[in-house]
């Protein structure tokens, strides 16, 4: 099994794949926050994305904890999973997988924007 997922799942082309998919994930966050005027960033790396409530990343953990808000992470959370999202961690943010298809992406893009539009 190992073998295989090296040989024939984790392939370069999957990883090019998810890393463009990645990027459309973290493209259309962005353009959320713009489009609700919300002051939030994004952070990327390869397939995963990474958003905090302040208008640029935190530097360290005493910037992160300042523009955290656990209680409307655990809103978003709750949100998401009610309509069939579920984020990798709580910390972590959305992640693409070589699973996902641009359809997933556009899912979790659009059940984002509707907890922005509730929210706002």
């Amino acid at each position: 099994a190992g073998r295989a997922a090296l040989v024939e799942v984790l392939t370069e082309e999957a990883f090019q794949r998810t890393g463009s998919l990645g990027a459309a994930l973290a493209d259309g966050i962005e353009e959320a926050f713009s489009d609700f005027g919300l002051p939030w960033s994004v952070s990327r790396l390869g397939a995963h994305a990474y958003y905090t409530f302040a208008p640029g990343p935190s530097r360290n953990a005493i910037e992160y904890r300042a523009a955290d808000h656990p209680g409307l992470r655990a809103l978003m959370r709750i949100w998401m999973a009610n309509r069939g999202v579920w984020e990798s961690g709580w910390w972590l943010g959305p992640t693409v997988s070589v699973a996902h298809t641009p359809d997933d992406v556009r899912r979790y893009l659009d059940v984002f924007r509707g907890f922005l539009a509730a929210m706002t």
